[in-house]
């Protein structure tokens, strides 16, 4: 194992340690080694011109005004990515939709389209 040493300012240290706390890690090193693999394996995954396949999922209260119809309007502005949707009445109140769509990896805003 090779030694890393790092400073970080003291409320990234206690908002660190509560995650140590809340994850249940042994130490720092287990859970900054852990935190830097998932980094590093996301980094290695991301092939920009790679196709992907995104599945974007929401909740909202279909009362508020015009929010059903801003959601269509965005698929609608996105009809070369978007496969397919699905719209679930949760409660009286919520609504729970879930967008499949596609494309390069380069568009990752996906996420904040809809």
């Amino acid at each position: 194992m090779e030694r890393l040493s790092i400073t970080v300012d003291k409320p990234i240290a206690d908002a660190f340690q509560k995650l140590i706390e809340k994850r249940g890690y042994k130490n720092r090193s287990e859970a900054f080694r852990d935190l830097l693999r998932n980094e590093l394996a996301k980094e290695s995954l991301l092939n920009p011109e790679q196709e992907c396949v995104a599945v974007v999922s929401y909740a909202f209260d279909h009362e508020k005004a015009l929010l059903s119809k801003r959601n269509v309007e965005h698929q609608h502005s996105h009809l070369d990515m978007v496969i397919s949707s699905m719209h679930v009445h949760a409660t009286h109140e919520t609504c729970v939709e879930a967008v499949i769509a596609k494309g390069i990896a380069s568009r990752r805003h996906l996420g904040t389209v809809f």
